[in-house]
């Protein structure tokens, strides 16, 4: 769940461009198969329920407006096309949902994002008042008719008598003051009957209207826009604007549009709103538990929105066990503190307020308190639901089954704390605690067997090692499933959770809690020792992706089960946009990992030798701070490793490790007119032997 929520953004919106750009970059081998969306959801780091969900909407060939708009926009668009491309994205968000005040309970909205449809109609009055400049003499007015939707054929729509109206002040028709030709009005394009004052012109193009200045005041200009009879059932938004129209027809998130009564082109739109927003909401998840969207708030809600459960790549759990609105209840306490409030918020809201708004709060007393009591009837019923589990939990964390004594021990002492007055959840904590703080919790015990001969560890024993060993964590489900099973200690089994374990991703923490550990680099994201002087641009950035770089490698060699000697002969590296440009290899842009053979092409013909990756970085890593480690190979596990034996080697022969000189001044007097990558030439080479790492 942290991770799910750890994918937005800090006002709880999910990051459109890095699918966007994923989608791009992998379009190629995602439509041959060569790859799959799992597998660049993975590379890319991004969530692989999102981003199957928006491929599948990219390529989806059923007519829908404006994903057609947008779908054809992405087939054509390469990386430089994404901020364009996600910018339109965001304006269809913003006139395809609304968000609305949930603090108070005046309006009954317990969403803040909703959708937000256009009204249908058939005929639209539309009102403009122009404010003219001082010596403005004439204003132009600009009636555009646009077709919504997928099929915009050519059509007519009319401009029903447009005029001037003000006060009592009688209406003046355009026809009869703008420079507009009189011919022109009254007039069918395909010589039918038309109303004399009227225009009758084609969709999809703006007409000018120029009026003089001194005709608006005190009065507006009114006009009603229809559809032309007869015509094919269409989709029509009408504005009256006061600059020429710019960029394709689109809806403008506050016009109702103008369509025959049952159209099925308004069915077949308002079907396209829905599916764009299926796939692209404004907002994932709310941050703040508390809405701060009132001057006095008390509603509370959940952090998750309607979207969230569509979007997230949590594994499907037990009803019982899942947070959803209903049961987050017994997170808030929001019935109870809700009610508690109520007095408070009354006195707030009501000040200066009429006696209407007063009469509707203090009408919901009685409804607040029925609801505050239902749900402390709920958390009673809901208690020994909630025992189970805990014990249930209580196995998990002691990674075994229970004995009946320590379930009985757990429930007792449950029931102790009950008799003494403590609330149920505070009773619940306690118990909590003393799970968290057994030995069998803190300690991964294990029976020893009978005797002074070894005997083999039980199969729950085996499956704490094997988890411990390779994730750093409890083990998971399915390895708990072929414990309790007794199958665990079997060969095949056991060869088939390990081949499992080794593909997952959380077998990062191996490449961290051994492969890092082991070369002497764990926390080097951290460190922060570096001479400023001597090494201005080693940052924060570059630092965490060094390190990373390590994790990466590590990982991969478990998990491709590369032979060991990679370490020292890879030739290949994992990298993005920041580290490549530390290490000199062109053509890396993003900052998106990536592993990448870099020797062949920087040095044509040369094999990568043990000899080269170690007298590249033994004399600048072993034990130096800071940025000092990364001036040379371009491989840092395989350096270090050699580092690692060739201080080994040093200190077998008796001699004193050559340290770099941090102080500033002693830097450069002694490296004065040299380059970073030629520091290391300065120490003095050590040639190890084989055999001896």
């Amino acid at each position: 769940m942290r991770h799910f929520y750890g994918e937005t953004t800090s006002d709880g919106r999910l990051p459109l461009q890095p699918y966007l750009q994923a989608t791009i970059r992998h379009r190629q081998d995602l439509v041959s198969g060569r790859v799959t969306l799992a597998a660049v959801a993975q590379k890319e780091k991004l969530n692989a329920k999102y981003l199957q969900i928006l491929w599948r909407t990219l390529t989806d060939k059923e007519p829908s407006f404006p994903l057609d708009r947008v779908r054809a926009r992405w087939q054509q668009a390469s990386a430089k096309d994404i901020p364009a491309l996600a910018a339109e994205v965001a304006g269809w968000q913003k006139s395809l949902w609304k968000l609305v005040p949930i603090g108070s309970y005046r309006d009954g909205n317990t969403i803040r994002q909703l959708a937000h449809d256009p009204a249908i109609v058939e005929s639209q009055t539309l009102k403009l008042k122009p404010k003219p400049a001082a010596g403005q003499n004439e204003i132009v007015l600009y009636l555009l008719a646009s077709e919504i939707g997928p099929n915009q054929e050519e059509s007519l729509v009319i401009w029903h008598r447009p005029r001037l109206e003000g006060g009592k002040n009688p209406p003046l028709l355009v026809r009869d003051h703008s420079q507009l030709e009189k011919e022109r009005f009254g007039k069918h394009p395909q010589g039918k009957a038309a109303e004399e004052a009227s225009l009758v012109v084609p969709a999809n193009k703006a007409i000018a209207v120029k009026l003089p200045a001194e005709l608006f005041k005190d009065r507006e200009f009114v006009v009603e826009g229809r559809l032309d009879s007869g015509g094919t059932d269409r989709v029509v938004q009408f504005q009256v604007l006061t600059a020429p129209p710019t960029g394709d027809a689109g809806w403008d998130g506050k016009s109702p549009l103008v369509a025959a009564p049952g159209s099925a082109a308004a069915r077949q739109l308002l079907q396209g709103f829905t599916a764009f927003r299926r796939c692209f909401p404004q907002f994932i998840c709310y941050p703040r538990i508390v809405p701060e969207d009132e001057v006095v708030c008390l509603k509370l809600t959940t952090a998750r929105t309607s979207c969230s459960a569509a979007f997230s790549s949590m594994p499907s759990r037990p009803r019982s066990s899942t947070v959803s609105g209903k049961s987050s209840r017994f997170i808030t306490q929001w019935p109870v503190t809700e009610h508690k409030n109520l007095p408070l918020f009354i006195g707030f809201v009501t000040q200066d307020n009429p006696k209407e708004l007063v009469t509707y709060f203090e009408g919901l007393r009685e409804p607040f308190r029925k609801r505050a009591e239902q749900f402390e009837k709920e958390v009673e019923a809901a208690a020994p639901r909630q025992l189970e589990m805990l014990v249930a939990f209580a196995g998990r964390a002691y990674r075994r089954p229970l004995k009946e004594t320590e379930k009985a021990e757990l429930l007792g002492l449950h029931a102790a704390l009950r008799k003494k007055d403590m609330a149920h959840e505070e009773a619940f904590r306690s118990v909590l605690t003393r799970v968290l703080v057994a030995p069998s919790f803190l300690y991964r015990v294990e029976q020893p067997p009978a005797g002074k001969a070894a005997g083999a560890v039980n199969d729950w024993e085996l499956a704490t090692r094997l988890s411990y060993f390779l994730w750093s964590t409890l083990p998971d489900e399915e390895l708990r499933q072929a414990a309790a099973a007794g199958k665990l200690r079997d060969a095949k089994m056991l060869t088939e959770q390990t081949q499992r374990m080794l593909k997952d991703g959380r077998l990062r923490a191996l490449s961290i809690e051994f492969g890092t550990q082991w070369i002497h680099v764990r926390g080097f994201d951290e460190l922060k020792e570096k001479n400023e002087q001597l090494f201005p641009m080693f940052d924060d950035k570059l630092r965490k992706a060094i390190y990373e770089e390590s994790v990466l490698f590590f990982q991969d060699l478990f998990q491709s089960d590369q032979p060991v000697t990679r370490i020292l002969d890879a030739d290949y590296a994992f990298l993005n946009e920041t580290l490549a440009k530390h290490y000199g290899i062109p053509n890396v842009a993003g900052q998106q990992w990536r592993r990448r053979r870099w020797r062949a092409a920087i040095w044509p013909g040369r094999h990568p030798r043990f000899g080269e990756r170690a007298s590249q970085g033994v004399g600048c890593v072993a034990d130096q701070p800071g940025a000092s480690r990364q001036l040379g190979s371009r491989n840092f596990a395989g350096r270090k490793a050699a580092a690692a034996a060739a201080e080994r080697a040093q200190v077998a022969r008796g001699r004193k490790e050559q340290r770099w000189p941090d102080d500033a001044a002693t830097g450069r007097q002694a490296y004065d007119g040299r380059g970073v990558r030629r520091l290391p030439s300065t120490h003095r080479p050590v040639r190890l032997r084989p055999g001896k790492i």
